[in-house]
């Protein structure tokens, strides 16, 4: 599914930052 995907790479993106 895109949101699991757009979930996922939110998560992954904030937690770089």
């Amino acid at each position: 599914m895109i949101l699991a995907i757009l979930g996922l790479l939110g998560f992954v993106w904030r937690t770089r930052r």
